[in-house]
C-alpha cells in the first residue's frame, strides 16, 4: 500500500489494483504486522477467517428459492438434527450443484477422518 494521496492509498486487494479510501486503512507496526503475517500462515483465509464450521456429519440440501429470483436456488446444511441450517443462496443450478458436491465431499472427508 502506498499512500498517494491525503485521502486515499493505492493497493492491491485480491489480486485487483486500486485506490482504497483512508478510512478503510490501518497502518500496522512491525510487531502487529508479524503478528497478521504468523496468523495468515495458520488459517487459510489469514485474518479474513472469523470462523470455522464443523462438517463432520453434515447434510446439504438443494432447493428452488421462490422467493428471490435473482437467487433462484438455496442450499441448507445442517450440522446438527436439532439446530437450524446455514442456508446460503445462490444465482445458477450450476453454483448450487458445485457448492452442494464440495460440501457433501467435505462433510464426507471429515466423518471418515474419525472413523
Amino acid at each position: 500500500m502506498i499512500q498517494e494521496h491525503a485521502d486515499w492509498w493505492v493497493g492491491e486487494f485480491g489480486g485487483r489494483q486500486g485506490w482504497f479510501p483512508v478510512n478503510y486503512v490501518e497502518v500496522l507496526s512491525e510487531t502487529d504486522y508479524e503478528a497478521c503475517a504468523e496468523q495468515a500462515d495458520t488459517t487459510p483465509l489469514g485474518s479474513l477467517q472469523k470462523g470455522s464450521v464443523e462438517m463432520m456429519g453434515a447434510y446439504v440440501e438443494m432447493v428452488r428459492n421462490d422467493y428471490d429470483a435473482h437467487l433462484p436456488f438455496v442450499l441448507k446444511v445442517y450440522m446438527d438434527p436439532n439446530s437450524p441450517p446455514f442456508i446460503a443462496a445462490v444465482r445458477s443450478d450450476q453454483e448450487a450443484k458445485e457448492w452442494y458436491d464440495v460440501i457433501k465431499e467435505t462433510a464426507q472427508t471429515a466423518s471418515d477422518r474419525v472413523s
